[in-house]
């Protein structure tokens, strides 16, 4: 698998076409991944949307005092928890 990788990444870089140049070169980047996800097929796809998630939350929370509460709002989406409201304390 690694030397027909190796050959289709050399053929795409000798080929005309910037977009398969483009995507050799990541292809290339990523060499030792590639066939190591075929050993253990294990990816980050299910982390990535709540990633998302959470920096959307900590956009929504720049207005908050603490990181308790970031924390609070973190802790309570990913339970699907209702979200609680808080009341800030200017003193």
């Amino acid at each position: 698998a690694a030397a027909f990788l190796q050959h289709w990444i050399s053929m795409a870089m000798e080929s005309q076409l910037r977009p398969m140049q483009e995507f050799a070169s990541l292809v290339r980047r990523h060499r030792d991944g590639v066939p190591a996800y075929f050993e253990l097929p294990i990816d980050n796809g299910l982390v990535e949307p709540m990633n998302a998630s959470a920096k959307a939350i900590h956009m929504r929370a720049r207005g908050y005092r603490s990181r308790a509460v970031l924390s609070t709002l973190l802790l309570h989406w990913l339970g699907r928890r209702k979200t609680p409201t808080f009341v800030d304390k200017f003193a």
